[in-house]
């Protein structure tokens, strides 16, 4: 079987996505961080950063909301675009860092399983129980 080597989005692919087309560059966003099981553990620090960001840019806005820093031009309070912002940033946020938590878990695991492997434990029931996995999760996975 011969090694096929998936080609990568590029970083200005991704960035112009996002400008023209927002979700969809999110999904390139994540395919492109998700991509390399090896950077995954790096790729969640990154992701981590990004929703702490996000997270404090949500409680900049609640807290213009709440001291009514925001006004139009003419006075007019923007409390509906406040909300908004808040909402996207913090939630955003939020589900940013829960991803990023996600990403880690899953980057120690591969980790885990390759050090393993480099190990030359190649049973799986070896590996399964060296990483601490049940038999039943065992069953599940492998069939055996």
């Amino acid at each position: 079987m011969a090694n096929i080597k998936k080609k990568r989005t590029s970083v200005i692919t991704i960035i112009l996505w996002d400008i023209f087309f927002f979700p969809v560059g999110i999904y390139f966003i994540h395919r492109r961080l998700t991509e390399d099981k090896t950077e995954t553990l790096k790729n969640s620090r990154t992701v981590n950063v990004l929703g702490w960001i996000l997270v404090v840019l949500g409680l900049i806005y609640l807290l213009l909301g709440f001291t009514g820093g925001l006004e139009s031009e003419n006075g007019e309070s923007v409390v509906g675009m406040i909300v908004i912002m808040v909402t996207l940033f913090l939630g955003g946020g939020l589900l940013t860092l829960r991803g990023a938590k996600r990403m880690r878990i899953l980057g120690e695991r591969y980790n885990k399983y390759c050090q393993i492997i480099y190990a030359n434990q190649t049973d799986l029931v070896t590996i399964a129980n060296a990483a601490g996995v049940s038999a039943k999760l065992h069953k599940k996975i492998f069939g055996i």
